[in-house]
């Protein structure tokens, strides 16, 4: 999951699991949690990790919630780690990024003469 990518601590994109945000029309589906993947243990070591100061237990603590989340069956992990591209020298508005489709800005593409 890249769409929430920020700060290297995990605990943003763990907060998407939670059961306090799961998407319902009473929040007008405004919440990350689409799945509404509730799981008391997980709501649980989340709550945990918010509070843990060491860095060793913290980390436990988010390896046992991703377990929770890939045992579920909601999400099946996937990584595309290589990939190779070729285009003209010519061809100027390319943003290369390596957690998008590579035609995810061609409306910017140009060619220069």
């Amino acid at each position: 999951m890249t769409y929430l990518m920020g700060p290297p601590d995990p605990e943003r994109l763990m907060r998407v699991f939670t059961s306090a945000d799961v998407a319902t029309k009473e929040n007008n589906w405004n919440r990350f949690n689409v799945w509404r993947f509730r799981n008391e243990e997980y709501d649980r070591l989340y709550r945990q990790a918010e509070t843990e100061v060491d860095p060793v237990k913290r980390a436990a603590i988010f390896i046992r919630m991703n377990d929770l989340v890939v045992q579920s069956g909601i999400l099946i992990p996937i990584a595309l780690t290589a990939k190779a591209s070729a285009m003209s020298n010519r061809l100027r508005g390319v943003d290369h990024n390596p957690y998008e489709v590579d035609f995810w800005s061609l409306p910017y593409w140009y060619r220069e003469a």
